[in-house]
């Protein structure tokens, strides 16, 4: 069995508020933690149309965001997968669980990011969905404010919502749109 956590950020300082997520009005970045393999996968933007936004790094060592908090998710029970062989009664990473990364790396092109529509909160929850057949979620709070702002999409100009060009950090995005939506 392989443990799997969901490893949360702060966007920016200025959102660790101290029970934001019970308000859900906190703005986090997640990545899903493999444990065994001691990798944390997620999503985010780049304005390179050939090149994935799926993403590996060391768990809990994003340098835009700041560390949060770890959710356990629990552990993959290997009969969640088809293992046609009797004989494979444990999870492998090549054989099990790296295809699902590489299959998501597909989908998830950094191109075609959105911070409210298709963000690192949207790729983690699809994988913890194929993960876990749908016995484990994300928690709601956690793409509340994406979710809500999504509303008013049309009002946020198109170079705040998508892909950060030239790999620049996304927290200074992330101000330009607070800033953006202050002044208007």
């Amino acid at each position: 069995k392989m443990k799997v956590s969901i490893i949360v950020y702060d966007l920016h300082e200025m959102f660790n508020i101290s029970h934001a997520d019970l308000l859900g009005i906190g703005l986090y970045h997640t990545g899903i933690c493999f444990d065994e393999e001691d990798i944390e996968y997620a999503f985010g933007g780049d304005s390179d149309p050939n090149s994935s936004g799926v993403y590996g790094i060391r768990p809990k060592t994003h340098t835009n965001f700041h560390y949060k908090t770890t959710i356990e998710l629990g552990e993959l029970d290997s009969q969640d997968f088809d293992t046609t062989n009797p004989a494979f009664n444990e999870i492998l990473w090549i054989r099990d669980l790296k295809p699902i990364i590489d299959k998501l790396k597909e989908k998830y092109m950094g191109c075609s990011y959105n911070i409210l529509t298709r963000n690192c909160n949207h790729f983690s929850t699809e994988l913890i969905e194929i993960l876990f057949k749908g016995k484990r979620k994300m928690p709601k709070y956690i793409n509340r404010l994406a979710d809500f702002g999504s509303i008013f999409e049309k009002f946020i100009p198109d170079n705040l919502m998508g892909p950060v060009p030239d790999n620049t950090e996304t927290v200074d995005d992330l101000a330009d749109i607070c800033d953006y939506i202050s002044i208007h």
